[in-house]
């Protein structure tokens, strides 16, 4: 009778564990098949992200800037009459990847990615568009602004070429802890026209293009301390300018804007950057 007993106790119990291993199975098994979707909707998040980062990539540097590094160079070379088309091609592009982002939603910062904005690491230097205007802006610290020794600034213009007209310039001695060297050279269309100075970061000077009837087509202006702009008329055809920045130091990459890319699954968020060099 005790031995019936023991033995019923112990199949109710033995069925208990098995009930519980089972049970530990599955819900290991579930587990497992949650971890193994997240893996794929982060797997297929990511893909899309670089997908659109790449396409993105080369939109800009085929129809805006293209930058390539050199030793402790940094050379930026644009149409500057491409940036319209620039902008409806990364506009029809946004609208392409957010409408077939598969089961992601997929968005682009267009806000920095249409000017277009160039930051360039680990200098904190940006390279900014706006209308009728390139600038080459030193972020924040003086680390930043001393990194740039010096501008090459060469465009070539489908236009009679101009003359050169100092409105104010500071000049510095090559060897002053202030010195900024600077080369402007300009090819039109019936011969070419250039200055190198050394500037003196710590005041502003202005280059400006004149015409023949002495009516301004483009100036250039250093303003400290070591900031480049160029402006130009936003509705000019056939300009197209190259800066060649001088550093002490050798830049680390260049990349379009801040997080340019962004894809959102949900439980799932990807931000891609859209580096140019």
């Amino acid at each position: 009778m005790k031995r019936g007993i023991f033995t019923s106790i112990t199949v109710v119990l033995l069925a208990a564990v098995l009930l519980y291993l089972v049970s530990s199975i599955a819900l290991f098994a579930n587990s497992m098949d949650e971890v193994n979707s997240a893996l794929v909707r982060t797997e297929a998040a990511g893909a899309q992200a670089d997908s659109a980062a790449s396409a993105i990539r080369r939109l800009e540097t085929s129809a805006a800037v293209g930058v390539s590094f050199g030793g402790n160079n940094v050379t930026f070379g644009q149409n500057l009459s491409n940036l319209a088309k620039y902008r409806q091609g990364l506009a029809g592009l946004a609208d392409f990847l957010a409408a077939y982002g598969a089961v992601q939603n997929v968005s682009v910062n267009a806000s920095e990615a249409s000017m277009p904005r160039i930051y360039l690491h680990p200098q904190n230097i940006t390279l900014v568009h706006s209308a009728g205007k390139v600038e080459l802006v030193p972020q924040n610290s003086s680390a930043s602004a001393g990194s740039i020794m010096g501008f090459d600034v060469l465009l070539l213009a489908g236009i009679p070429t101009p003359r050169l007209h100092w409105d104010q310039i500071t000049e510095a001695q090559p060897e002053s802890p202030n010195a900024l060297r600077f080369h402007f050279g300009l090819q039109g269309t019936n011969g070419t026209v250039s200055d190198s100075r050394v500037l003196d970061r710590r005041f502003a000077s202005t280059l400006r293009l004149l015409d023949s009837a002495n009516q301004t087509i483009a100036v250039v202006q250093s303003a400290p301390p070591a900031a480049l702009g160029f402006d130009y008329p936003p509705a000019a055809n056939n300009l197209y300018l190259t800066v060649i920045l001088q550093l002490n130091t050798s830049p680390g990459e260049a990349e379009l804007g801040k997080s340019i890319v962004a894809v959102d699954g949900g439980a799932v968020k990807k931000v891609a950057r859209v580096l140019l060099s």
